[in-house]
């Protein structure tokens, strides 16, 4: 956690060779002591070296959204989802943007999406879980089983069985929640 080292060695790096990487890795930095400004500057010269990998506008989305820049920080989530349309995680990430914005039907349908094309058990499981938290909010009760189900289905961990479990016990079915 020394920060200050952090960003003094990224910086004498990016003066023998301005990478891309470089820029991100202190953007991410300066984002961790919240100095945002300076965390935008980078992630946006790491964006200007190298504008095909989507981690760095994730990056920088994230960042807007600790400054409440909740415009711009969409814009960097559909802007990784167009550079790169094939990943779950962009529309994961977009989809918890939307979710954490109230904007459930949005946040339905990227998780949606990111489940049609996962191959990866922990994005798949991460839009179940997310969906099944969604629907919970909704106190749409059945569904949100039936996204656990298949969380657990797909990979079978604690965490899904006791939300489930949870579940079942506020529509006192107490037999099932027990069980999980």
């Amino acid at each position: 956690e020394k920060w200050e080292l952090c960003i003094a060695e990224y910086t004498k790096a990016i003066e023998v060779f301005p990478f891309a990487s470089a820029y991100s890795n202190r953007g991410r930095v300066y984002k961790i002591i919240k100095d945002y400004n300076n965390a935008i500057l980078d992630f946006t010269k790491a964006i200007e070296l190298d504008s095909e990998d989507p981690e760095r506008y994730i990056y920088r989305a994230n960042c807007y959204v600790d400054m409440e820049d909740y415009t711009r920080a969409l814009k960097d989530f559909d802007k990784a989802i167009e550079v790169d349309p094939e990943d779950p995680r962009w529309y994961n990430n977009r989809a918890d943007f939307y979710k954490n914005q109230a904007r459930y039907d949005d946040a339905l349908q990227d998780y949606e999406r990111a489940i049609e094309i996962s191959t990866d058990n922990g994005a798949t499981t991460r839009a179940l879980n997310n969906r099944a938290n969604i629907y919970w909010h909704e106190e749409k009760w059945e569904l949100c089983i039936a996204e656990y189900t298949k969380a657990i289905e797909v990979f079978p961990d604690a965490i899904y069985y006791s939300n489930r479990g949870k579940v079942y016990k506020i529509i006192k079915d107490y037999n099932n929640a027990i069980l999980d």
